[in-house]
Formats: C-alpha cells, structure tokens, sequence
C-alpha cells in the first residue's frame, strides 16, 4: 500500500455547481475505525462542526436556489417583538404560508413551485429575534418576478398600504361619473390585493 493517498469528495449542488474536496490519507488513518464517543468535543472540534454546518447550508441553498431568488430580512418592531423562540419560530411559518397564499392567488401558481430556506436568529447583543430567508417562486416571467420581489415586501406588517406595482392603484374619474381603478397591489393587514392591468 502506498504511504499516502488522496482522496477526492464531489458534492454536486444542483445543475450548474459542484464542490471538490480532496483529502490526504495515510496508511493509519485508512486503516482507523471510529471509536464510540466517550468524551465532550473539544473546542476545536465544535469550531470546525459549525463551519461544516454553515457549508451545508450553503450547498443546500446552492443547489434549491437559482439567481431569480431573493434573501428576505425580516425584524420587529418594539412592539410586536417575540419574547420566546417558539412565538417567532411560529411568526415565520404564518409569514411563509401567506407568501405561498398570495402568490398562489396572484400568479396562478402551485404550492410546490415556491421554495423557502428560512432561519430564525436571536441578535447577541441586543437579543432580538429576527428572520433571514431564501425564497423562489419558480414558473414566473421577468415582470411577474419583480412583482412577486413587491409583493414579498408588501406581506410583513399588519398595516393597509399600497405596494409600488403597476400604475399603483391611480384613480380616474371619467366623463360619465365612473370611478376607474388602474392597477396595483396593495397590502392589507398581512393580506395581498392584486389589481391587474385590463387588456382590451
């Protein structure tokens, strides 16, 4: 056998990335087996856990994500902020499910083509608890893209407001006393209202 060999690892993620490792392994180390944890991890070992787990993540993301995705940030307001993880573990999923409800509605789309990675942290110093997601509504045009980026930015507080879209929601009042709504979104205590521009 030869002293040292080396050994390569692909890890494919997705169509269009790939990571390569290559290790080098000795005679001892190929001829070790894994003894029964007996013992706490060392500093160092806990060190070089969490940067494999922060890779995975990364290679998850890489390999469910494509360009078209966004990163969503969310935080609270003083007076809405949770005290407990399960109370923004929970705030998370009533956000995510009224995404895929309003993108559903808004763009004829499946529940299986909107895809989540979400996160949920807790600030060090400040103790904040705030969100950081990757979301992609597969299946959607350029233009229905930046309106589903909109509409993202729309679905987070519990306030009625008007969502830049389209000609945002503009008013007309015509010759013959008819209102005319031209068309926008607009957010309504978490809810989305998609007006659509009329093809005539």
């Amino acid at each position: 056998m030869k002293r040292t060999y080396t050994r390569e690892k692909r890890t494919l993620c997705g169509k269009e990335y790939m990571e390569v490792d290559l290790y080098a392994i000795t005679p001892e180390e190929h001829a070790a087996k894994r003894r029964k944890k007996g013992r706490p991890s060392t500093e160092r070992q806990r060190r070089r856990n969490e940067e494999h787990a922060r890779r995975y993540r990364v290679q998850k993301a890489n390999g469910n994500f494509t360009v078209l995705g966004f990163n969503v940030t969310l935080t609270y307001e003083d007076g809405y902020l949770p005290e407990e993880w399960e109370q923004a573990k929970k705030d998370l999923r009533n956000w995510m499910r009224r995404v895929v409800l309003a993108a559903c509605k808004a763009f004829g789309v499946k529940k299986a083509d909107i895809r989540f990675m979400g996160l949920t942290a807790c600030g060090r110093k400040a103790g904040r608890f705030h969100h950081h997601i990757l979301v992609e509504c597969t299946g959607l045009t350029m233009r229905q893209n930046a309106q589903f980026r909109q509409m993202l930015e729309g679905i987070i507080g519990q306030g009625s407001y008007i969502i830049t879209s389209g000609e945002n929601l503009k008013p007309e009042l015509s010759s013959n006393n008819l209102l005319k709504i031209r068309s926008g979104m607009m957010a309504h205590h978490g809810c989305i209202l998609v007006l659509m521009m009329r093809l005539h």
